[in-house]
């Protein structure tokens, strides 16, 4: 009986992933537009997570802010990613016929998606951060919290790592989890 119990208890644990998911995207979405904490983007984060009872990462980097997102699983929404030396190459056409070229730097920065959808084949990731936009931009610009969205595939440089957030609640080795 003691392990039928415990089989009820992980089901309902994970059944709660996508209230934590929901909350987590809430919760930001509620500061668009709104500084929060000291304007970096590990304050938005932070203050997100810790709104949704999730588990808070470090703000050294190095821990993770849940559990690893394998590559065999989807990205969904409420996963934190973490940009290392990341650079995104967007080019479009305009109405001219010119070529325009976009390229967003993110050195260390982390977000949080608040949707995954593809159109015509192409993934599309929308993030909700603070502390980014353009590079001669003030900071009332940039230390807001902003909706953005990226094309993975248009990374041309660094690295993006996706963690799913666990709650508060879960055991010491669910960060660890596959």
């Amino acid at each position: 009986m003691a392990g039928c119990l415990l089989l009820i208890v992980l089901v309902c644990s994970e059944q709660d992933s996508p209230d934590l998911a929901a909350r987590i995207v809430a919760a930001a979405e509620a500061k668009v537009g709104e500084r929060v904490g000291d304007g970096t983007c590990s304050g938005l984060v932070s203050e997100a997570l810790q709104e949704a009872g999730a588990k808070l990462g470090s703000s050294d980097w190095d821990q993770p802010w849940g559990r690893t997102v394998q590559p065999s699983e989807q990205l969904q929404e409420g996963d934190v990613l973490v940009f290392r030396d990341a650079v995104f190459v967007h080019q479009e056409r305009v109405r001219s016929g010119a070529v325009r070229t976009t390229t967003a730097k993110m050195e260390r920065h982390v977000a949080i998606v608040s949707a995954v959808q593809r159109r015509s084949g192409t993934l599309r990731i929308a993030l909700l951060h603070q502390n980014a936009g353009r590079t001669r931009a003030s900071d009332d610009r940039r230390q807001v919290v902003q909706r953005w969205v990226i094309d993975p595939s248009e990374l041309t440089e660094g690295t993006v790592t996706a963690y799913r957030p666990v709650p508060i609640d879960a055991g010491p080795s669910s960060t660890d989890r596959p």
